[in-house]
């Protein structure tokens, strides 16, 4: 039996494919306006210090973590049971967005 090392390459969604789909969003227009904006006032307030260049850098190595979690805990949700009330994560019809978590009794 012979295994093959190579991995299976994703046809048909490049890169660019992937930018022009996060772009197509109004979050990244919103990030970019509240940081654009968090930077401006930063700087007109001056007194820099080391945290000002740390924080965002703790912050940009712990969201990958906080992403994980969040990706685990909701997406995967499972419904939970506490005697006879059972919460459990409610999704939009159309969309399969989850809309909020519900709780009710068996």
């Amino acid at each position: 039996m012979t295994t093959s090392t190579e991995r299976p390459t994703r046809k048909g969604f490049t890169l660019s494919d992937a930018g022009r789909e996060f772009w197509e969003h109004p979050y990244p227009l919103m990030i970019g306006a509240m940081f654009v904006a968090a930077l401006t006032a930063r700087i007109i307030v001056g007194d820099w210090q080391i945290t000002d260049a740390l924080v965002p850098l703790v912050m940009l190595a712990l969201f990958p973590f906080f992403e994980w979690i969040i990706h685990v805990c909701i997406l995967h949700w499972r419904p939970k049971h506490l005697g006879r009330l059972t919460i459990d994560r409610c999704s939009h019809e159309n969309t399969g967005h989850t809309t909020w978590i519900r709780a009710a009794f068996r």
